[in-house]
């Protein structure tokens, strides 16, 4: 399930950036990060000096 959620995720935000891109503009994948939901929170696992790790996936909005 968790997978699912993040695909859906990631091809809204592509859809939202495809939908704004000129000519000039070009799409492309920099990294992958698999994301689990634990209860509502979106869960990012990585490994940190050996140690295998969870972050909250987060973002923020600036007001500029």
């Amino acid at each position: 399930m968790g997978r699912k959620v993040g695909a859906i995720l990631g091809l809204l935000c592509a859809a939202t950036i495809a939908g704004h891109a000129s000519a000039a503009c070009t799409l492309f994948r920099v990294a992958e990060l698999p994301v689990t939901m634990t209860d509502l929170s979106p869960i990012v696992h990585a490994n940190i000096n050996g140690d295998d790790v969870r972050f909250i996936a987060a973002t923020a909005i600036s007001g500029e």
